[in-house]
């Protein structure tokens, strides 16, 4: 009966995500009751809100979710000013998901849009704040966050050395392990809103910027390309 569980378990891995539907024989119905058991652990659904949540906020508009901890953007949250954004960090107690702390950027102002990328990893998480000023308006920045065991604490602000206006610095974002990745989709060095993407290395006290990339066949937006055309002709 237990092969023939596991080989019944080994088909369903096996199969595309759309295929759902098996037969199994009456004569195996314990089986089939051990089967359904271990489907529906995996069809455990749980529905997460912000505790503090209200209209138009957009909790929601970024997620990440590493281990037993889930991290969620919610950028028109409006605690540090309109349209400022928070995040939600959620801790998963062995039974059920539990809101652990909510992440405000130190210096959010209105229209930072603080949550509209997030990422977490282990004991670090990251959250993009596009909209934020500090090299120019929307030139972007993004927020370290570091959990020491009983909170999560802002460990550093990150902004692009060479920031400038618009450049969305912060518009995507990834962290894994002591390296955190940023992107800045309307950087201009191929052309206008060209993009690029800045690698951080964590020095143990330090989150340090290591590397900007851009794409070595980069080039202007679409709408760019079609510009520059147009006065050519």
């Amino acid at each position: 009966m237990k092969k023939y569980l596991l080989f019944v378990i080994f088909i369903l891995l096996s199969l595309p995500v759309y295929t759902s539907i098996i037969n199994i024989p009456a004569e195996n119905q314990s089986t089939q009751t051990d089967i359904q058991r271990y489907l529906n652990r995996d069809l455990d659904e749980t529905k997460l809100t912000a505790s503090d949540g209200a209209g138009a906020d957009e909790f929601g508009r970024s997620v990440s979710i590493s281990g037993d901890y889930a991290l969620i953007g919610a950028i028109h949250d409006d605690d540090n000013g309109t349209n400022s954004g928070s995040a939600y960090i959620y801790h998963f107690t062995g039974t059920s998901w539990i809101e652990q702390q909510k992440l405000t950027a130190s210096d959010g102002e209105s229209g930072d849009y603080f949550g509209r990328s997030v990422s977490i990893s282990g004991d670090y998480a990251i959250v993009g704040a596009y909209f934020d000023d500090d090299n120019g308006a929307q030139s972007g920045s993004a927020y370290i966050y570091h959990f020491n065991g009983t909170s999560w604490i802002e460990q550093q602000k990150l902004t692009a050395s060479d920031g400038a206006g618009a450049d969305y610095f912060g518009r995507s974002v990834s962290i894994s392990g002591d390296y955190a990745l940023i992107g800045a989709i309307h950087d201009d060095d191929n052309g206008t809103n060209s993009g690029s993407a800045y690698i951080y290395h964590f020095t143990g006290t330090t989150w340090i910027e290591q590397q900007k990339l851009t794409a070595s066949d980069g080039a202007p937006t679409l709408h760019e390309k079609s510009l520059i055309k147009s006065s050519k002709s």
